[in-house]
């Protein structure tokens, strides 16, 4: 958790440009600050009709694309779900910055390619491990116990097979701020290359 002075954030927000730039440095500081919430905002998209969510782990952002990297099993329901429905969204809220951040956009998915391979050479050794797990996530089973990790008897190219990549691009950006002496709410929305912003009541 955050406070404004770590960012050097403003106490209040008076122009629309003040709340996009303070939501890419909030971003920005995300993938490497762990003690930053969103570090770990929750991805929703469609499966089927219904929503699923789940907390993620940002790995990536580059702000001139608006994209980020996510690392995902790839045989994990969401990666089904994102080849039938791209839309999704990500959300979190840091209550020590009082800010909230709600991204929508699509998303993108990357097996056993140059995007994949790249980040899988930069993973940690015990982010790998978790990928060598014989079953897929979310699969109904007797023990748990008999898929705790091992490892010393992990082969990490069986790990390799399973990891994917989510590229997650926003097209629209809605900040909230909280202030007892009055909320701030803006969107920001970019379409044909263009950026749109403006005030929304809280």
């Amino acid at each position: 958790m955050h406070n404004n002075s770590m960012l050097d954030l403003p106490e209040e927000y008076k122009t629309l440009e003040e709340t996009l730039h303070a939501s890419f440095k909030v971003l920005e500081d995300a993938i490497e600050n762990r003690h930053n919430l969103f570090h770990t905002p929750v991805l929703s998209t469609f499966s089927d009709s219904k929503i699923n969510s789940r907390v993620i782990v940002l790995r990536a952002f580059d702000p001139e694309s608006r994209t980020f990297r996510i690392h995902s099993d790839s045989r994990s329901r969401k990666i089904k779900d994102i080849l039938q429905n791209a839309d999704a969204t990500l959300l979190g809220y840091d209550p020590g910055l009082k800010i909230q951040l709600k991204l929508h956009g699509s998303i993108e998915t990357h097996h056993q390619d140059n995007i994949a391979d790249l980040a899988w050479r930069d993973s940690q050794e015990m982010s790998k491990v978790c990928y060598s797990v014989s079953e897929s996530p979310g699969k109904e089973i007797d023990d748990p116990g008999d898929y705790d990790v091992d490892p010393e008897n992990i082969d990490l190219n069986e790990g390799y097979k399973n990891f994917a990549v989510i590229k997650f691009h926003f097209s629209s950006l809605e900040f909230l701020h909280l202030r007892s002496s009055g909320h701030r709410r803006s969107m920001h929305v970019w379409e044909m290359g263009e950026l749109r912003s403006n005030w929304m009541v809280p």
